[in-house]
């Protein structure tokens, strides 16, 4: 038996190297936000994904006193999921910073996030299994380990925040649970933060309010209380959504849950969850449900029960959505998830070997054996595009090369065209928010026409899927567009409408309504046929 001394000391080696491992990952995250930034004109920008540069669209917007307007003056639109980040956001809008610093304001705030995911994290391993410290370094070790979580983290998504609260909640419940307690209110007013931050989050919500109802040790009243505080925010958000933008869900919902033949999406998404985990790295997902079985046969409080449900729940949400449409770091959707996913492998993994590792030998041999699992775990849940951009720094930080072009792009295009240009756009994020123009979102992410469609096939993806040209060329008629794709060329329309200018060289070319080229300033501009660009035949005007 240890000694109280020997006891002392491992834990003072597990605080340092906790520390430690903190200060390592926080020095990571930095070279990461400094990686993913760009310098253009002589100014460094700091950056987000561009679903992210959406929200900070609204946000500056908002800030300024313009309202939740994608378009400054525009028919609102709630072309965002995310209310509560995207308030913060405006928050820092407030702030005296110039446009190019404030999305390192945002990543600053996600790397103190991710730093308090591992520590809630930890301490919710300790919670769930008392007396086995293992454990719970094991699980902060493999999450730190897991760079999607980071990288969504630090380009801006939510869904670290969603993490952060969801485990948070979770710990909360775990202490009143293992206490005899029924859960307490303050869980679910955090829980409650969470359905403000992204309205999906309600999944969340609701799976710990069944689970509380069922093995929660309270009341009717307690169950009651609880509810309704989730009811009473869903509905809040809700009418808000209907007062301000004349329709209580938001626009993306309609994008990417409606409208498309829901057999196909519930292919795609379960094509894409595979496709996460191919071959040997499919033992992960095994080992998962495995473990989970073994650890629910073995949990009197139903502790685990609801831990192994709040993954299933959003992995369940994964697949009716249809997935996700960038899967480079895993889907985002899933982040959610991942710690409790994490924790069950962590804990099993030990429970497994402390029953059942008679024949590795001593103590020593069995932590071997586990810090191995984990290992192997940490290397099958980590894409290879991941190991490359957060782990060894051999490869650009996730749509750098997209942002570089698309903040050229809104420079070139507040050089180059009249204020009152309406342009159609594709990435709907950064231009914009770098040159204040009348935008048309050609993908639907904040135009109701589009995203309100009927599709017949799911061709594209999530969120991807719904296209109207005649609607765009014929109704909208934008005057120029950020880009031009192989289906808008076969298009006589657009052939017969459109040409292309070169706006400050050959790398920044936008497509250009013949009717509107006295908008376009350029001194210098140089116009070429839009079938005919390679060559730069002039314009037959």
């Amino acid at each position: 038996m240890a000694s109280s001394e020997d006891v002392s000391r491992g834990s003072t080696f597990r605080r340092v190297a906790f520390a430690v491992g903190l200060s390592v990952y926080g020095l990571m995250a930095v070279r990461y936000i400094f990686a993913a930034s760009i310098v253009e004109r002589g100014q460094r920008w700091f950056l987000l994904w561009d679903d992210a540069m959406i929200s900070m669209q609204y946000a500056r917007n908002l800030a300024d006193g313009a309202g939740f307007a994608w378009n400054v003056g525009a028919e609102p639109v709630q072309g965002f999921t995310n209310l509560g980040v995207t308030l913060v956001m405006a928050a820092l809008h407030g702030l005296p910073v110039a446009p190019a610093a404030v999305s390192l304001l945002f990543q600053a705030l996600n790397l103190g996030v991710l730093v308090a995911l591992l520590v809630v994290s930890h301490r919710l391993a300790r919670v769930l299994f008392p007396g086995v410290p293992a454990i719970a370094d094991g699980a902060a070790v493999l999450l730190g380990l897991y760079g999607p979580m980071a990288i969504w983290g630090l380009q801006g998504a939510d869904f670290a925040i969603q993490a952060l609260i969801a485990t948070t909640a979770i710990l909360w419940v775990a202490r009143a649970q293992t206490g005899g307690q029924p859960v307490p209110l303050s869980a679910f007013a955090l829980l409650a933060l969470g359905v403000v931050v992204r309205l999906d989050f309600g999944i969340i919500f609701a799976t710990v309010w069944l689970w509380s109802v069922v093995h929660g040790n309270g009341g009717r009243r307690e169950a009651l209380t609880s509810g309704a505080i989730g009811a009473v925010t869903l509905a809040a958000i809700l009418v808000f959504g209907f007062v301000v933008f004349g329709d209580p869900l938001p626009n993306t919902f309609y994008l990417k849950a409606t409208g498309n033949p829901r057999i196909s999406m519930w292919a795609t998404g379960w094509q894409q969850l595979l496709s996460f985990y191919p071959g040997f790295k499919g033992t992960a997902l095994l080992a998962f449900v495995g473990f989970a079985v073994w650890l629910l046969a073995r949990d009197p409080q139903r502790l685990v029960q609801l831990v192994v449900a709040l993954v299933l729940g959003q992995f369940g949400y994964y697949l009716w959505v249809g997935g996700d449409w960038v899967t480079l770091h895993t889907s985002r959707y899933l982040m959610v998830a991942m710690p409790f996913c994490i924790l069950v492998l962590a804990a099993g993994s030990f429970e497994m070997l402390r029953r059942f590792g008679g024949a590795l030998g001593g103590g020593a041999g069995r932590t071997a054996a586990y810090w191995g699992l984990l290992a192997f775990f940490a290397w099958s849940l980590n894409p290879v595009e991941t190991l490359r951009e957060w782990h060894f720094a051999s490869r650009d930080p996730m749509y750098r090369s997209e942002n570089a072009a698309n903040l050229r792009m809104g420079l070139a295009l507040c050089d180059a065209t009249a204020e009152a240009s309406r342009i159609g756009i594709f990435w709907a994020g950064l231009t914009p928010y770098v040159c204040p123009r009348d935008y048309l979102d050609v993908m639907g992410r904040t135009d109701a026409t589009i995203a309100k469609r009927e599709m017949l096939s799911f061709k594209g993806g999530p969120g991807h899927a719904k296209w109207d040209w005649d609607y765009v060329f014929r109704q909208a008629k934008p005057d120029f567009l950020t880009t031009f794709t192989p289906e808008m060329q076969r298009r006589s329309d657009f052939s017969a409408l459109y040409c292309v200018a070169k706006l400050h060289g050959p790398k920044v070319v936008v497509p250009v309504r013949k009717t509107s080229l006295d908008r376009l300033l350029d001194a210098d501009r140089d116009l070429c046929a839009v079938r005919d660009y390679a060559r730069c035949r002039p314009c037959d005007l």
